[in-house]
């Protein structure tokens, strides 16, 4: 919706007061442009990259106040500081202010996290079941040669558990043995450290190296800009997604619903179910032992195949 090199050179060029009408006009853009909370968000938070390592301890208390009432407070911060704060610490901190969901969306948006992750671990309000172990991996398994680039990422995104941005654009895998490879490039890491960790996979690991190479090699131009990514392929990976329904009680699938089944097949055959599954779920999808509650937003399934109970 927004692009994110033309946004930076505006943000860069202009004064500190013009990037408050320059970052409200780009909220404006993304509002009509998505018509959902989480997309809105994910471009936001797109939109802040490079904008966020300094100016936060200057970014005015928002409470419930509405954005214009907010721009105000944000507009007379920029006033006071910019007489002794540097330009751009004064830009960042306006970024980082009005680049952001509405007050009200904002408080929707963590309500429906909430109810998300309630409703996953919740038996009497849908909680979702994997019908085949087997069928998973292996419809995984014959999308790595598919001819669409697509289906090639939801069969990574199955077997190796990284979300499609990352196979898309930054995911670098090195072989450490026939299940199992160190991965780079993790998009979402909340502050830690982006450091290589091992993960397995559900094929041998030479597979999905390969079938990674030939994603790079179809679209160069997506790891460049992530952004593009998401504008180009969201829609069409969520139709294509649908594949695996048929390995789910509800007979529905999302590309998100790919990683979550991939962390609860890892914690059942690699794992064995001997560590405790939220930290389990933790670690395989990169999360830390410190982060407990975002792995229980992916402990959506129970596993009823028969074969493996």
């Amino acid at each position: 919706m927004i692009d994110k090199q033309a946004f930076d050179a505006s943000i860069e060029n202009a004064a500190p007061l013009e990037c408050v009408a320059l970052c409200n006009n780009a909220v404006s853009a993304v509002y009509a442009g998505s018509e959902s909370l989480g997309g809105r968000k994910w471009q936001f938070s797109k939109l802040r990259t490079g904008w966020t390592d300094t100016g936060r301890e200057h970014v005015p208390p928002r409470g419930s106040l509405t954005r214009d009432a907010y721009t105000v407070e944000v507009g007379a911060a920029v006033i006071r500081l910019v007489k002794t704060v540097p330009a751009r610490v004064v830009k960042a901190m306006v970024v980082q202010a009005l680049v952001r969901l509405d007050s009200d969306d904002s408080q929707t948006y963590k309500s429906e996290t909430r109810d998300a992750v309630v409703k996953d671990l919740d038996p009497t309000r849908g909680r979702r079941a994997i019908l085949s172990v087997d069928g998973f991996i292996s419809l995984g398994e014959s999308l790595l040669t598919a001819n669409s680039y697509y289906e090639r990422i939801l069969g990574l995104c199955a077997l190796t558990g990284r979300r499609g941005i990352e196979i898309a654009t930054s995911a670098i895998f090195e072989r450490i043995d026939a299940n199992s490879v160190l991965f780079t490039g993790q998009a979402k890491t909340r502050g830690r450290p982006a450091a290589p960790y091992a993960i397995p996979t559900l094929t041998n690991s030479t597979r999905v190296i390969d079938a990674l190479a030939t994603i790079r090699d179809d679209c160069p131009e997506l790891v460049l800009k992530p952004e593009l990514f998401h504008n180009r392929t969201s829609r069409e990976l969520g139709r294509r997604s649908r594949v695996f329904s048929r390995c789910f009680s509800n007979g529905d699938s999302r590309p998100k619903d790919l990683r979550a089944a991939y962390a609860e097949i890892c914690w059942l055959l690699i794992d064995e179910r001997e560590t405790g599954k939220a930290l389990y779920l933790s670690r395989v999808l990169g999360h830390g032992d410190n982060d407990l509650l975002t792995a229980q937003s992916y402990d959506d399934f129970t596993i009823t195949d028969p074969a493996y109970n």
